[in-house]
């Protein structure tokens, strides 16, 4: 099993002292949304969305951006449903892993971790795929696995492929196979059903009564 700190990368980390062209430097090269500033003792002090190095002047110092720095970080403890939280929530592809004292250990890459993912937990086991889509400030993982395993299915794998004009879709990855009554709940709680799926008795009744009125209309 892939360990978390396997897939951390050693990505540039900036420093009060450095100019913001320090920071731009690597980034003409690397399309990440975030780095990490830390002090002397590699310790996390912060983390700055590159959006902000390119709108800075390139001679200014990092130190002048403080009012910039979010508190976006995980630790290396963190299970999987609050780091996949943390990248959606915050909408970013990279990601500073601190340890309990809060020493950088590396940066998470969104990529790897869903590569990893699918490698694991798509494959690894015959289920369903559903795709589900809601507002991305609505959703949480954790709401997703409840819904999942309250009907007595097991989540084997979850993707994030999109979050587009506030709305995020996800691909799940169930055990079940008949899953009507997991799609239901999902529908209860607001989430639309992208995927199509045969024992999607609600999605089955819309087509009827769209056929029949058709039928009716060209009459």
């Amino acid at each position: 099993m892939t360990t978390l700190e396997s897939l951390l990368i050693d990505a540039p980390t900036l420093t009060s002292d450095m100019l913001v062209r320090d920071g731009i430097a690597f980034l003409d090269q690397h399309d990440y949304s975030h780095l990490a500033l830390v002090d002397s003792d590699n310790k996390w002090m912060g983390t700055l969305a590159t959006d902000v190095l390119y709108d800075t002047d390139e001679t200014e110092k990092i130190a002048n951006l403080k009012y910039h720095i979010a508190s976006l970080f995980v630790y290396t403890t963190d299970d999987l449903a609050k780091i996949v939280d943390t990248f959606i929530l915050n909408t970013c592809n990279l990601l500073p892993v601190v340890d309990e004292e809060m020493h950088l250990r590396g940066m998470l890459p969104k990529a790897a971790l869903t590569a990893d993912l699918v490698e694991r937990t798509f494959f690894a086991e015959l289920g369903t795929t559903l795709i589900i889509e809601t507002h991305a400030e609505a959703y949480s993982l954790s709401t997703v696995v409840q819904l999942v395993e309250s009907n007595n299915a097991k989540l084997l794998g979850i993707l994030l492929l999109q979050t587009k004009e506030q709305k995020t879709q996800i691909l799940l990855r169930i055990s079940q196979k008949n899953i009507e009554t997991i799609i239901q709940d999902f529908r209860r709680f607001d989430f639309d059903i992208i995927s199509q799926h045969d024992e999607d008795l609600h999605q089955n009744k819309l087509i009827e009564h769209s056929n029949y009125l058709n039928k009716f209309l060209n009459l």
